[in-house]
């Protein structure tokens, strides 16, 4: 699995929030307050998060397109398999992340 940065959660995220296709325009747009990303910057990450299969692409009147490949329970699970299948001691790990969920699911720190 290739290691992704902020960027490419925060697109993926977003996405995910749309529920929609979303152009590099419109991307651009949406995450200027919250990135100083330039078109290539962009560009490269939605490249890399499609090249890694989290992402399609298609394109319309010539323009492309970007959404999620994967759901996000789908990113989860794939993500503990990869956590799971890298650590040493996988029993520790699982339940240290026991101990620190709350009664309402989410986790402290």
């Amino acid at each position: 699995m290739g290691r992704f940065g902020e960027l490419e959660a925060v697109i993926i995220n977003r996405l995910w929030e749309w529920g929609r296709p979303a152009t590099v325009q419109e991307l651009l747009e949406d995450l200027r307050h919250e990135t100083p990303a330039t078109p290539v910057i962009l560009l490269k990450a939605l490249d890399a998060l499609h090249r890694a299969g989290f992402l399609e692409r298609g394109t319309v009147d010539g323009t492309h397109l970007y959404w999620p490949a994967i759901s996000q329970a789908e990113l989860k699970d794939l993500l503990m398999s990869y956590v799971l299948g890298t650590a040493r001691n996988r029993i520790g790990y699982v339940l240290t992340c026991v101990r620190r969920v709350t009664p309402t699911g989410s986790f402290t720190t």
